[in-house]
């Protein structure tokens, strides 16, 4: 969804200090425990507990677009086929006006904002919002957002989809997500960091899907290159509890895809595995960095922090200026000097919740070392992204007379190297960790071969040394 501007969303920014994203796919549902405007006690998790899956359709009674889907009858359709007292009996519906600057008055359709009447044609409950919390525990940033809630508690964003698809989507979606055994652990998702600068913590969520107590299970997480991790994990999870469960920690020195499963006995084995993909920062030596923005029409709604390795701010930029038209439009570089060794967050905004891209302009934000070497790069998004950098070598780079040849590179594993330098040469072989290697190139009188056959793929760095002199070189092993 692309800007009209400041319209839909002015009064979600208006009223909620805690912009965030939308619920990502698979994340725990928050409960909601509100009486409707019949004044009837809703209480999400109590349905859910029953074995239902329910949709939960946060609007706005100014929202056209809410109004043009309400009128579609989908969710009332759904309703009345799924719903209470019919065959299947296996859906709920609720309507949640989230503007909390509307009144009944507004639902009823007899202010010149309101669309409609949105309570005529509603069969499912309706709850009007008086405060902000439950859109913020839900993330909406806008209107309509409809998510998907299936008995174990785990949510989806679902578009707006017409009653069949809806019926085969809570299907195929929350089909297994249900106890129906009585032994069943299941890893729901990845909770870990998923942008590191090379260590990570391997975070998994653990829940008891199971009809009884849940009191042990063993995990597993695979990684290529990496040792197996196991945890025997004890505890006691009532059903659909959830843990967070750290299986163990590696260093990576390029992004992985990394598996986690359950590898004791169950009930029910289809939902005993995860797969997610890690990003590993790229790696730099240069003490100075530029920010690089484009912006697309609207610029007041882009604000960056480029945040040191010990979370302090130490560049910004933004908010820039509006346009009349749609475009691409750069902002002045800004150029910054790194404080010191370690892992570098870069953070973008956009208080209006959309991104810079479509319709509006194609805008693009980088980080780049100057001498044009990317680092980051981040323009898909809504509401905020970040990414990571990683500095671990400061060093003085004054071999600049001296001609150095370093090939392959990238390598598969063997280095040649070159310098024509009549000074005695010392290495030093540092990976994307900051961490020296116990690796010795072999050779003199200005030729040595290095060997990284038994290394990870990855960044790594060689520092030469030459009487008082001093130079870094990236290396990048591809094999």
């Amino acid at each position: 969804m692309k800007k009209i501007k400041h319209l839909l969303l002015f009064f979600i920014v208006l009223t909620s200090l805690n912009l965030k994203a939308q619920l990502k796919d698979n994340s725990i549902a928050a409960n909601i425990n509100l009486k409707d405007i019949n004044g009837v006690q809703q209480n999400l998790y109590s349905y859910l507990d029953s074995g239902y899956t329910c949709i939960l359709d946060f609007s706005a009674t100014w929202c056209g677009p809410c109004w043009n889907y309400h009128e579609s009858n989908a969710l009332s359709d759904l309703y009345k086929f799924y719903g209470p007292g019919t065959t299947d009996n296996k859906i709920r519906v609720f309507f949640i006006e989230a503007d909390t600057t509307t009144n009944m008055d507004d639902l009823l359709g007899k202010t010149a904002d309101s669309q409609g009447d949105w309570v005529a044609n509603s069969p499912y409950p309706i709850i009007d919002l008086q405060t902000n919390a439950i859109s913020d525990a839900y993330g909406i940033t806008y209107y309509p957002t409809l998510y998907m809630v299936c008995p174990n508690r785990i949510v989806k964003e679902v578009d707006q989809l017409d009653v069949n698809e809806l019926w085969d989507e809570a299907n195929s979606y929350c089909g297994t997500k249900q106890a129906l055994v009585d032994n069943d652990p299941s890893l729901i998702a990845y909770s870990g960091e998923t942008k590191i600068c090379g260590s990570l913590a391997v975070k998994v969520l653990l829940q008891n899907n199971g009809l009884q107590p849940l009191t042990s299970a063993t995990l597993k997480a695979s990684c290529p290159g990496q040792t197996d991790l196991t945890y025997n994990w004890t505890g006691n999870l009532k059903k659909y509890e959830y843990q967070e469960v750290t299986v163990g920690n590696w260093n990576l020195n390029t992004t992985q895809n990394i598996t986690a499963t359950i590898t004791s006995a169950d009930d029910f084995a289809d939902n005993n595995a995860l797969d997610q993909t890690i990003n590993v920062a790229k790696l730099t030596a240069s003490k100075n960095v530029v920010v690089k923005v484009v912006t697309d029409q609207y610029g007041t709604d882009i604000e960056w922090k480029l945040l040191d390795p010990t979370g302090k701010k130490i560049a910004s930029g933004g908010p820039y200026e509006d346009q009349d038209t749609p475009g691409e439009y750069p902002q002045p570089d800004v150029n910054v000097t790194l404080s010191g060794n370690g892992c570098y967050t870069f953070l973008v905004t956009d208080v209006y919740g959309d991104g810079i891209c479509c319709d509006y302009g194609e805008g693009i934000i980088k980080v780049e070392e100057t001498n044009g070497t990317n680092l980051i790069t981040l323009y898909d998004y809504l509401v905020s992204d970040f990414d990571r950098f990683n500095l671990n070598i400061v060093g003085t780079e004054d071999l600049n007379n001296t001609e150095i040849s370093i090939n392959p590179n990238p390598t598969n594993g063997i280095v040649n190297i070159s310098a024509n330098t009549t000074e005695a040469v010392t290495f030093e072989i540092i990976n994307n960790i900051g961490q020296k290697l116990d690796i010795v190139p072999v050779g003199n009188g200005g030729k040595w071969t290095l060997d990284l056959s038994n290394q990870s793929n990855g960044q790594y760095f060689i520092r030469m040394r030459a009487g008082n002199a001093t130079t870094v070189e990236k290396i990048v092993v591809l094999k």
